[in-house]
C-alpha cells in the first residue's frame, strides 16, 4: 500500500521539506515493512527503538509538496482556471465608495451647512415668502437636518434623519438624496400639531445675489469715552417664532373662543382666524412676568400668562402643545431678563422648572376672582 515512515529528522532531496515518501498508511502491529507505530502509541524504527515519547499516537499525514495548495490542482489547467477566476464570487470587487454625504448636500443649492435656528428664521422671515424653505444641519445631532419653513407670520422646524443609507421625512423614507429633492420639487404639503398647513414651494438658496455698494465714511468721532471692551455685549431680540391655535378666556364675559396667536420676537398677537389681517391685540413680553400651567379652569391644557393689569388664560388642544407653547414664551422672558437686565424679582418665576403635578396628587384650585386679585398663576406669585 505505501511505504514506511520516514524517521522524525529527514528530508527530501530536493527542497528539504520533511515528508513521508508513501501514502502514510497506519500500521497495526508496527512491524511491516521494518517501522511504522504501534499499538501503544509509538513510533520505532527498523531497530525496534522507540523514536517518540509514548503514549501519543502519532498518526502521520501524508505531507503536500512545498507550494500546494488543500483542494487545488496541480495541473496546469487548475492553474489557469484559479487565474481566471471560479465564478462570480473571486471576480467580485469592491463597490465603489459613494461620494460623501457632505458632498452632496454642498452641491444643493438650498442647503446651509451652519446656519444656526436663529438665523434662519431671521432669513426666512425678512427676505422669505410663504412657502419658503431651507435644508441645515440640527444641532441636536450629527444623523438629523431641519427643514426650516416659512408659514404666514412664523418659521417651523421639521427633523430630516439620515440612518445611514435612506432619508426619513415625514411619514415618507427615501433611499438616496436624489429622491428626497424630488419629492420637494413636487411641492409637497405638511402639517403639524397645531394644525396648520405649508406647501413647500419656494427653496431658499444659499448663495444671494448682493449690491457692491458702499458709503463713504463723512462723519467719524466717539460718542462717549472711557469705554473698553466689555461694554461691546452684543445681544439681539430673540426670534423663537410659533403659530397656532388657542382656545382664549374673555376678559369681562368669561367665554371661551377659539382664536389664532402667532409669536414673533417679544410681540405675541392673536386674530379672529388664521386668514385674519389685523391682530385683535398685540401682547408685549417684556411686561409679562409668569407663565405657568394652569389648573384652576374647568378645562384641561391651560396655562396663563401673568401681566400687571390682567392674566390671560389660555388652552391648547393637546398637553405636548401646552407645553410647547409655555417652554418658548418662558425662553422669550428668559432671555429678556439676560438681554435688558430686569429686576431679579420680576424674573423670579421664571427660573423655576415646570413640573406637571403627578395625576395621582389632585392639584390645587384657585378661584378665578382669587387668581385675578393676587396675580397667582398655578400657585406662583407675581411681582
Amino acid at each position: 500500500m505505501g511505504g514506511p515512515w520516514r524517521t522524525p529528522g529527514t528530508a527530501d532531496e530536493a527542497g528539504g521539506v520533511r515528508k513521508a515518501s508513501g501514502g502514510g498508511h497506519f500500521l497495526g502491529d508496527g512491524a511491516s515493512r521494518g517501522g511504522g507505530a504501534g499499538r501503544d502509541g509509538t513510533r520505532r524504527d527498523g531497530t525496534g527503538r522507540d523514536r517518540t515519547r509514548p503514549g501519543r499516537c502519532h498518526l502521520a499525514l501524508p505531507r503536500r509538496p512545498a507550494g500546494a495548495v488543500a483542494g487545488r490542482s496541480r495541473s496546469p489547467a487548475g492553474r489557469r482556471r484559479r487565474r481566471s477566476g471560479r465564478g462570480t464570487m473571486t471576480q467580485r470587487r469592491e463597490p465603489r465608495p459613494a461620494a460623501p454625504l457632505d458632498q452632496e448636500l454642498a452641491a444643493l443649492g438650498w442647503y446651509h451647512d451652519n446656519l444656526t435656528r436663529h438665523a434662519a428664521e431671521a432669513l426666512l422671515l425678512s427676505n422669505g415668502r410663504d412657502g419658503s424653505y431651507l435644508l441645515r444641519k440640527s444641532n441636536e445631532r450629527e444623523d438629523l437636518y431641519s427643514l426650516s419653513v416659512r408659514g404666514k407670520d412664523s418659521v417651523k422646524h421639521f427633523h430630516v434623519e439620515y440612518t445611514g443609507t435612506s432619508f426619513k421625512f415625514g411619514f415618507n423614507e427615501f433611499s438616496s438624496l436624489k429622491e428626497l429633492v424630488m419629492h420637494f420639487a413636487n411641492q409637497p404639503l405638511i402639517g403639524s400639531e397645531t394644525g396648520t398647513l405649508i406647501v413647500l414651494k419656494h427653496p431658499y438658496p444659499r448663495q444671494v445675489e448682493e449690491p457692491s455698494i458702499y458709503e463713504s465714511v463723512r462723519v467719524h468721532t466717539a460718542m462717549q469715552t472711557g469705554r473698553t471692551e466689555s461694554d461691546l455685549v452684543p445681544n439681539a431680540p430673540s426670534l423663537g417664532t410659533k403659530e397656532g391655535y388657542l382656545v382664549k378666556q374673555g376678559k369681562i364675559v368669561k367665554n371661551w373662543k377659539t382664536r389664532w396667536f402667532t409669536l414673533h420676537r417679544n410681540e405675541l398677537k392673536y386674530f379672529k382666524d388664521q386668514t385674519a389681517t389685523e391682530p385683535i391685540r398685540a401682547l408685549d413680553l417684556t411686561e409679562c412676568s409668569a407663565v405657568q400651567f394652569d389648573y384652576s379652569q374647568e378645562r384641561v391644557n391651560c396655562f396663563c400668562l401673568v401681566f400687571p393689569l390682567r392674566t390671560y388664560y389660555l388652552c391648547a388642544k393637546t398637553g405636548i402643545e401646552a407645553d410647547e407653547w409655555i417652554k418658548i414664551l418662558r425662553w422669550k422672558l428668559v432671555r429678556d431678563v439676560q438681554l435688558h437686565g430686569r429686576t431679579a424679582q420680576a424674573a423670579a418665576p421664571l427660573v423655576l422648572p415646570i413640573i406637571n403635578p403627578p395625576s395621582t396628587v389632585a392639584p390645587k384650585y384657585y378661584s378665578s376672582q382669587h387668581l385675578q386679585e393676587g396675580n397667582i398663576c398655578s400657585g406662583f406669585q407675581a411681582s
